[in-house]
């Protein structure tokens, strides 16, 4: 989940690509949606004010990242005009995005919202442990021949079958994630140093990756081991995935709300597995974390829980919504901001979907 979509009217419209303009006052503005547009302009925010008639005048869409005041100035003005806004969210928008009207105590016909701390409700704590110990140990009975094999040649391969390492689940508790060991024995301990600004949401260093590691990793049969922290209770099929408590130290450092993931129980799968991939940065992986945790529900974990299953069957990593090209299978739009410059690309294959397109005053 990378945006959240504002539209003032329903209107039939033809499936070319739409013109968009992007309003943000930042540097460098990555942008990415599931659907297809074509940026027409970019522009800061006090350009647009100054003139929206002028900004708005060829536009379908409007993306932005900007909040508070400018952002509701923004959306006045394209809502009086019919036009489409894609929000990207910060961490308060999703909360926002479940709250509940209540009626305001006191107060004839004024509502408030109630925003909580996401949590998951007992009911679907409940629902969901039943789910886990029941699939869980049935895919154990039915998966025990093939783990047996997976152990045995992995074994040959040299090492220890299993291999353990502390991640952090519900309330900051430590516990001992199981995997099939892919990496050389030698490596698999090596204390690796924490870089936050290098760190990108998990990418793996293939050059410490066994032969047989790299199958496994390819259709995350690594992870069947987990099974068993499931069944334990450590973990759940679906949910944010479990971080290193040092390497979460670092994160809450720059992202406070990163901590809110810790609500719930670390998941073998989740939406931000989905919609993310390993070049995903924290972020955004948050921001997702966050939209499961504050919307999340029984059909919602068996849609995950099936598109995990679609990923693995096809073989490779999902499609990040945030523009990352990390799957050549799916479709997505790249825009890459250059001074005051668009140039969209398809996932990574550096095929050209726009013209170059100047501000208004440029040349």
């Amino acid at each position: 989940m990378e945006y959240i979509k504002a539209k003032s009217k329903f209107r039939f419209r033809e499936k070319s690509a739409r013109r968009a303009l992007i309003i943000d006052d930042r540097e460098v503005s990555p942008v990415g949606t599931p659907e297809k547009f074509e940026i027409i302009r970019i522009c800061a925010v006090t350009e647009f004010f100054q003139n929206p008639d002028e900004y708005l005048k060829n536009a379908d869409a409007v993306i932005t990242r900007v909040h508070g005041g400018a952002r509701d100035r923004i959306l006045r003005e394209c809502v009086e005009r019919e036009i489409e806004v894609f929000l990207i969210p910060s961490a308060e928008d999703i909360l926002f995005s479940g709250a509940k009207a209540v009626p305001f105590a006191g107060q004839t016909g004024q509502i408030a919202l109630k925003i909580k701390n996401p949590r998951f409700s007992r009911s679907f704590r409940f629902v969901k442990r039943c789910f886990d110990v029941i699939a869980s140990a049935s895919a154990l009975v039915i998966l025990s021949p093939l783990m047996a094999v997976i152990a045995l040649v992995v074994r040959a391969d040299g090492g220890p079958a299993i291999y353990r390492q502390a991640r952090l689940t519900r309330d900051g508790v430590v516990f001992q994630i199981l995997k099939f060991r892919s990496m050389t024995p030698e490596r698999e301990n090596i204390n690796q140093d924490i870089n936050l600004s290098n760190a990108r949401g998990g990418v793996p260093d293939w050059t410490r990756v066994t032969r047989v590691g790299q199958v496994l990793r390819k259709y995350h049969i690594d992870e069947l081991p987990q099974l068993i922290n499931i069944f334990r209770g450590d973990m759940t099929f679906v949910g944010p995935r479990p971080e290193r408590p040092a390497l979460a130290a670092e994160y809450e450092r720059r992202l406070p709300e990163f901590a809110l993931r810790l609500n719930v129980k670390a998941g073998l799968t989740g939406y931000a597995q989905i919609r993310g991939g390993y070049d995903t940065p924290p972020e955004r992986k948050i921001l997702m974390d966050l939209w499961y945790i504050t919307h999340a529900n029984i059909f919602m974990d068996i849609n995950i829980l099936f598109s995990t299953l679609f990923m693995i069957l096809r073989g490779g990593d999902p499609v990040s919504e945030s523009g990352c090209s990390v799957n050549l299978n799916h479709r997505a739009i790249l825009y890459k901001k250059t001074g005051r410059r668009a140039v969209s690309y398809e996932n990574g294959n550096g095929k050209e979907l726009g013209k170059e397109t100047a501000g208004p005053g440029e040349t």
